[in-house]
Order: C-alpha cells, then structure tokens, then sequence
C-alpha cells in the first residue's frame, strides 16, 4: 500500500493531533497545487497529498494504514471474524433504535399527508410523545457510541506515546482497537441519520 505518513514525511505512528496533520497539509498542498506550481508531475504529487491527508485526518483509517505498514498479516488474519465484546451490548440498540425512527418518520409523513389526522390534538400530542421519547433514546445512545469512541482514541494515544517499544501484544490490541472503531463509525453515522430524520419530521 502507499504510504501516507511517507508523503507527509512522517513516521508510521498511530496516533497524530488534528492540528499537525492539517498545518502540514496546507503546506504541502500549497508546494504541490497545479495552479501555484507549473511543473511537470504538479498534479499527481497534490492528488497524492490530499489522498493522504484524507486517511491521516481520520483515526480509523490512519489506525489502519499504519497497522497495515507495521503488521499486515496480523491486520488481515482478523479481516470480517472480528466483533468487539465491548460494544456487543450497542449493535442491537443502534439498528433498533435506527428502525424504530425510520418506521416513526414514515408514518409521520404518512399522517401529515391527511389534514384532518395531521391537525388532530390527540394525533399532535402522541406524535410530540413518541418524538421526544425516541430524541430521549437518541441522545443516550449516541452518547454511548461517543464514551467508547473517546475511550478507543486515548487507547491509541497510550499506545502512540510507547510506539518506539511496541510489541506483538500492543499492535494486537490495536487491531482490536481499529475493529471496535470501524463498527463504532458506522453507529454515528446511522445515529447521525437518524437525528435528521427526526428533525426532518420535526
């Protein structure tokens, strides 16, 4: 694989601050841009910087580019068998909870399609109900998804300020760390979904 830390002329790390990725994107993206340097081969060499600005400014795909570089047979020995315990207790409350909004923001639009039941007070006052519950559930689900998120990132930070005397145990529980994240990404992103719906049917 390219080697994105390479390009921005770092080391293979797992852990880099926001801010120093992006000082040293727009300094390379400005020596690099075709409209500010007219040289041959200006083109390709941006493309390679934003392509790895946009895996270094993520912690999951910065995680795994550089479990990927450090230990690639250990990375894909776990590729689609891999399902964190710690987050076992969350899978079935995202998609629920994701359904229970799509099925809510259907028949909202479904019930504001009839004039009479729309400005019913009783159909009002169930739809207010039910929409504040599932806010509720909302809120303190993603709040969950965030609390293990934030513990997965300082698990990483740990790990980064010891990476000069890593070993096998540490990159495995990294690989355990870049499993937990991928599936905790795709849970704030439904829940993210599922808070426009709402407030799309708001």
């Amino acid at each position: 694989m390219v080697d994105p830390f390479a390009t921005f002329n770092l080391t293979v790390r797992p852990w880099l601050e926001a801010d120093v990725v992006q000082e040293i994107f727009v300094s390379l993206a400005g020596k690099t841009h075709p409209d500010s340097k007219q040289t041959a081969g200006a083109d390709s060499s941006f493309q390679a910087v934003t392509a790895a600005n946009q895996i270094l400014r993520d912690p999951v795909s910065r995680l795994e580019a550089a479990l990927r570089l450090e230990c690639p047979d250990m990375l894909s020995a776990t590729d689609g068998v891999f399902f964190p315990n710690e987050i076992q207790d969350l899978f079935m409350s995202v998609g629920t909870l994701h359904r229970q909004i799509n099925a809510f923001c259907g028949q909202r639009a479904e019930t504001s399609v009839s004039k009479e039941s729309a400005t019913s007070p009783v159909s009002k006052a169930l739809l207010r109900s039910e929409s504040f519950s599932l806010r509720s559930d909302l809120e303190q689900l993603t709040q969950k998804v965030n609390q293990h998120w934030e513990r997965c990132k300082n698990q990483i930070r740990a790990a980064d300020a010891v990476w000069e005397r890593r070993t096998p145990e540490m990159l495995r529980h990294l690989t355990s760390v870049y499993r937990e994240m991928c599936y905790l990404k795709r849970w704030k992103s439904l829940l993210k979904e599922a808070d426009l719906l709402l407030k799309t049917a708001s």
